[in-house]
């Protein structure tokens, strides 16, 4: 019976966990940002690349002079400065000591280790040699200012069902050729209840360069769009945590008249919300079509998807202690 206990318990964790991650990412209640890092050993058929970098490594060395070798030493026996290898990134030389970190740009820094060893001599070795093994890099990001995004000031104002691209300017600092993209977060203010999110794939060059995305205009009222940039190294994801947004207003029809007045001053009529555009490099303060109770629904719906989140964590907790306690008794 205690053993069912425990094993219904378990069920439950794992059931509660996948279902508390799937409310944290399928609406985007809040974001966890960790700092991946990228694992790469010399026996690998693929070259160790940040774009079209290539990060290249000698063969381990061992320093004979200063190390007594013995036929029962592996690294980092009998001392990590005994064990080094010497690297080339980005027309710079490094020399890396067993377990040394070294920050390798201005972004990404390198660990160092290996499986070599020393054996003794032998029909082929007249003295101690060093048997070639694995050199292992851990690679990890310290500083994620290399890729930043900027949405410049552009026209708001949008006709239904125009042809309109979004502008986004990138400034790559790390290296050419580097695979990535964009991830877009729509929100169709008077459509939708939760935001579509899309990611646009995209080769960065390293420098400055503009970007356009399509924005989907066949549906009235105010859309807000997120932007943020990420690279892929390695098939292992980078994100910069910077956020860019704007928010466009999708009309049925441009008028000269609808420029006339002034909201600030004038106040709209019911149904109306005073919004502040850009049309043809100019700023103006206009009536906009909106929908108040739905944009207080998106809200609460926030709200309660972040409650939910809680409360299945907590459970969760729950059970936890349940387990603890049942194998305690």
């Amino acid at each position: 019976m205690k053993n069912k206990k425990l094993i219904f318990a378990i069920i439950g964790i794992i059931f509660l966990l996948l279902l508390s991650f799937y409310f944290i990412y399928r609406y985007n209640t809040f974001s966890i940002i960790g700092s991946p890092k990228i694992t790469y050993s010399t026996d690998s058929n693929v070259p160790m690349k940040f774009g079209s970098d290539l990060f290249t490594t000698s063969n381990t060395i061992y320093d004979f002079v200063n190390c007594e070798p013995r036929d029962d030493y592996d690294a980092p026996e009998p001392d990590i400065n005994c064990w080094m290898v010497n690297v080339n990134f980005q027309n710079k030389d490094f020399i890396f000591h067993y377990g040394e970190t070294i920050k390798i740009n201005d972004y990404f820094q390198a660990t160092y280790s290996t499986t070599s060893e020393i054996n003794e001599p032998d029909e082929e070795h007249l003295d101690y040699w060093l048997e070639q093994r694995i050199n292992k890099f851990d690679f990890e990001l310290y500083n994620k200012e290399f890729l930043n995004i900027d949405i410049p000031s552009q026209t708001t104002l949008v006709k239904l069902n125009d042809d309109k691209n979004l502008i986004i300017i990138v400034q790559n600092l790390l290296s050419n050729n580097l695979q990535g993209g964009l991830i877009i977060t729509t929100l169709h203010y008077l459509e939708n209840q939760i935001p579509e999110i899309s990611r646009k794939k995209i080769v960065f060059n390293k420098g400055i360069d503009n970007y356009e995305i399509p924005l989907d205009t066949s549906k009235l009222g105010k859309v807000n769009i997120k932007v943020r940039a990420y690279v892929e190294i390695m098939g292992i994801e980078f994100h910069n945590d910077a956020i860019e947004e704007i928010t466009f207003n999708i009309v049925p029809f441009i008028d000269k008249s609808i420029f006339s007045g002034d909201c600030k001053i004038s106040k709209c009529p019911d149904g109306f919300s005073c919004e502040s555009i850009k049309y043809n490099n100019t700023d103006y303060n206009i009536c906009i079509k909106s929908n108040i109770n739905r944009i207080d629904t998106i809200k609460r719906i926030d709200i309660r998807l972040l409650l939910i989140s809680i409360l299945l964590l907590f459970l969760l907790f729950l059970l936890i202690v349940y387990i603890i306690v049942l194998r305690r008794k």
